[in-house]
C-alpha cells in the first residue's frame, strides 16, 4: 500500500505540483490556491439574486466576480487540460448552495458539442457540476442535456446575435428524468446569459418545474472591459 501511495502521489505532483495554481507559491500539502490568491478572488455578495439582462430563469447564483485570479483558473481549466481548477471552483460553489436548494433539486451542467468535448477531453461545466454535487449532496444529471449542433463562438456577437446563435442548440435526452423536477443549471462563466437561456427553454419544454442557474464567475454588469475578457474564454 505504501508503495502504491507513493507512486500515486508522485504522479499527482507531476501533473499538479504542490504549488499555487495562480502565483506558483509553494504549498505544504497539495496543489490548489494559496491564502493570498484566495483573498484576491472577489466573492459575490449574495447567494440567490436577480440579474438585469433578458433571461428565461428567475434565480441565479454567481460565485465570484470575474478578475485576474478567476481568469487564470478558468483558462487553465478550459485550455491547459487542468481539471483541478474545476474541482476547486465546483467545491466552492457546492458550499455556497448547500442550504439554498431543496434536496430533490438536480444539478445539470451546460453541455459541449460532442466534437468540442472530444477535442478538449472533457466538459469543464461537468467537472464543476460533479464537484458541486459532491459537496452539496444534490444529484448530478451529467447527460440530461445534449448540444445537438455546434455553435460558433459568441465572441464579437451582440445580444440578439447570441440568442439566435444558440437557439434550438440544446435538447433533453430523457424528458422523464426532468419532468416535474427542480433544476440547478451550471456553467463556468456567464455574460449575456444567451446559452443558459437556450438550455432553460429546453429543460422547461421537457417539463422542469423550475430552473435556477449558477456560474463560477461573471463580470460586474456594465463593466465592458471585463465582459470582453470573459468572452475571450469562449465556451
Amino acid at each position: 500500500m505504501q508503495i502504491a501511495w507513493r507512486i500515486w502521489k508522485a504522479a499527482l505532483n507531476f501533473v499538479y505540483p504542490s504549488s499555487c495554481m495562480i502565483c506558483k507559491a509553494s504549498l505544504p500539502d497539495s496543489p490548489g490556491l494559496c491564502d493570498s490568491c484566495w483573498d484576491d478572488i472577489d466573492i459575490w455578495d449574495s447567494g440567490l439574486h436577480e440579474v438585469d439582462f433578458e433571461h428565461e430563469f428567475d434565480q441565479i447564483v454567481i460565485l465570484y466576480q470575474f478578475n485576474d485570479c478567476v481568469r487564470s483558473l478558468i483558462h487553465a481549466l478550459k485550455y491547459r487540460g487542468k481539471t483541478l481548477p474545476g474541482q476547486i471552483l465546483g467545491k466552492a460553489l457546492g458550499q455556497r448552495i448547500a442550504d439554498l436548494f431543496d434536496p430533490d433539486t438536480a444539478i445539470v451542467p451546460v453541455p459541449l458539442h460532442s466534437a468540442k468535448k472530444r477535442a478538449r477531453g472533457y466538459n469543464q461545466s461537468e467537472i464543476i457540476a460533479r464537484a458541486t454535487g459532491r459537496v452539496s449532496g444534490l444529484q448530478v444529471l451529467t447527460n440530461a442535456l445534449k448540444r445537438v449542433r455546434p455553435t460558433p463562438t459568441q465572441t464579437q456577437l451582440g445580444v440578439l446575435e447570441r440568442q439566435y446563435n444558440v437557439q434550438g442548440a440544446f435538447h433533453v435526452r430523457r424528458p422523464a428524468s426532468i419532468e416535474g423536477r427542480k433544476i440547478f443549471l451550471i456553467d463556468d462563466v456567464i455574460t449575456t446569459g444567451a446559452t443558459l437561456n437556450a438550455c432553460v427553454l429546453a429543460l422547461r419544454s421537457a417539463g422542469a418545474q423550475c430552473v435556477s442557474v449558477g456560474a463560477v464567475a461573471s463580470p460586474l454588469l456594465g463593466e465592458d472591459d471585463l465582459s470582453q475578457d470573459v468572452e475571450k474564454l469562449g465556451s
